[in-house]
């Protein structure tokens, strides 16, 4: 994939994605909150995204001890006009209101958060 092709929301939404393959391919059981917002938090994405990916699968236990891991798929295509930049910016709200929802406060989940609300701040200012 080109990354000069890529909008810069295609580009934001694959980082996210990206972030969530680095954690999740570690042990997620002893952070079961921090699975569910993932799962919360990917669930949204490919729906804005009209991917239809099983998100609970990829990150369930038996995929993440396998030896062939399957990781979340990266989005390839992001068509982004008018109306679709409004969806965009409803989806980062949507975002940052499940973060919200989750108190999470072992090291390992509060490193995702960070890095999470780092990216998100980049085009929502509702973190400062």
């Amino acid at each position: 994939m080109d990354t000069r092709y890529e909008s810069k929301e295609q580009i934001l939404l694959n980082e996210l994605i990206g972030l969530a393959n680095r954690y999740g391919v570690l042990e997620l059981d002893a952070c079961p909150q921090l699975l569910k917002l993932m799962q919360a938090l990917l669930e949204k994405v490919y729906r804005y995204a009209e991917m239809d990916v099983d998100v609970s699968a990829l990150l369930a236990k038996h995929n993440r001890l396998s030896v062939d891991v399957l990781l979340l798929p990266m989005i390839d295509e992001l068509f982004i006009n008018q109306a679709r930049q409004d969806e965009y910016q409803t989806l980062l709200t949507h975002l940052a209101e499940i973060l919200q929802q989750y108190t999470l406060d072992d090291a390992f989940s509060v490193g995702f958060l960070v890095e999470i609300k780092q990216l998100l701040n980049n085009d929502l200012s509702i973190f400062n």
